[in-house]
């Protein structure tokens, strides 16, 4: 089925029906500024767009987000491809992302703080992490297979204002290239695509 906006009475949309993962998504469901703008139809994404942070309390800037359990009390809500939490963090598919809920508009550029670790070795020797932020590619980092090199790293890209001035909640992507799974590589039975192995993040304004 092909991607659809959905709307009650009025106008009034309240659900967008999405096509199976990897279909053709002529839009962003999750961020505001690139929903067509059917205004002169009236129509209104104000209710869809008040349920995309609906129970997610804001974000404190500089609070880290723990993924070793759910995130959601944290100010933030997992979308895409998470898997279920460990107790050192949590993996993601090729493509995972979070809705960021700050209290009020930011007034500076931001750091955006991972502390993760990747399914890389000596068969799956690198991946390539591109992050976007409301559809803008804000940085990338790449993870190597290296022996003796900690498990864990901690990445930062630095997030401008003007991009979180685009779409509030803001929408964060991790895009991982070459992402596989054990089972695919021979290395066990596991059938899950695993691309970062999130620990922690954290967001906060940019030294001066």
């Amino acid at each position: 089925m092909p991607m659809s906006i959905i709307f009650a009475d009025h106008g009034q949309v309240k659900a967008l029906l999405l096509p199976a993962v990897g279909g053709y998504e002529p839009f962003n469901p999750l961020s505001e500024h690139t929903l067509p703008d059917l205004r002169r139809y009236g129509i209104d994404y104000r209710p869809y767009l008040d349920k995309l942070t609906a129970g997610t309390p804001s974000y404190d800037l500089g609070a880290p987000i723990n993924f070793n359990a759910r995130v959601d009390a944290s100010g933030a809500r997992e979308v895409g491809q998470w898997w279920e939490p460990e107790p050192w963090g949590t993996w993601t598919g090729r493509d995972a992302g979070l809705i960021i809920n700050f209290p009020q508009n930011v007034k500076t550029d931001l750091v955006l703080e991972v502390l993760a670790g990747a399914f890389v070795n000596e068969k799956n020797p690198q991946i390539t992490v591109q992050v976007h932020v409301n559809d803008v590619a804000v940085g990338s980092w790449n993870v190597s297979y290296t022996k003796g090199v900690p498990l864990y790293q901690t990445h930062t890209v630095t997030v401008p204002r003007a991009v979180l001035d685009k779409g509030s909640p803001a929408v964060i992507w991790f895009r991982t290239s070459n992402a596989r799974s054990p089972n695919e590589l021979g290395m066990g039975g596991d059938p899950r695509t695993l691309g970062l192995a999130v620990v922690r993040l954290r967001m906060f304004p940019e030294p001066r």
